[in-house]
């Protein structure tokens, strides 16, 4: 069974708080999951054909530039524009 000081520490990390009742339940609950997954340690593949699960595609995009709308007209309905970019509010803040 996984400890509680792995469950608090994978807690942790997924910023999840739990009460000492909820730590026992996810105890248990994710040492069930890891217990099933290491089943799949058991699965023997090297007998499998990889051409199996092969999928052929019978069309395929051609990669070439087509025209598209100029900058002026993609910037038509932008609120802010600055240098020819569109221009957002702050989504990273750089530490």
């Amino acid at each position: 069974m996984i400890a509680k000081d792995e469950v608090k520490h994978i807690a942790r990390l997924a910023n999840l708080s739990f009460s000492s009742k909820e730590l026992e339940k996810f105890q248990k609950e994710l040492s069930s999951i890891l217990d099933f997954v290491s089943k799949l340690n058991e699965v023997k593949v090297e007998a499998w054909d990889v051409k199996v699960f092969k999928v052929e595609y019978s069309r395929t995009k051609s990669d070439e530039s087509r025209p598209s709308l100029s900058i002026t007209d993609t910037l038509v309905n932008t609120p802010r524009v600055k240098n020819n970019f569109i221009k957002t509010a702050k989504i990273f803040e750089w530490i």
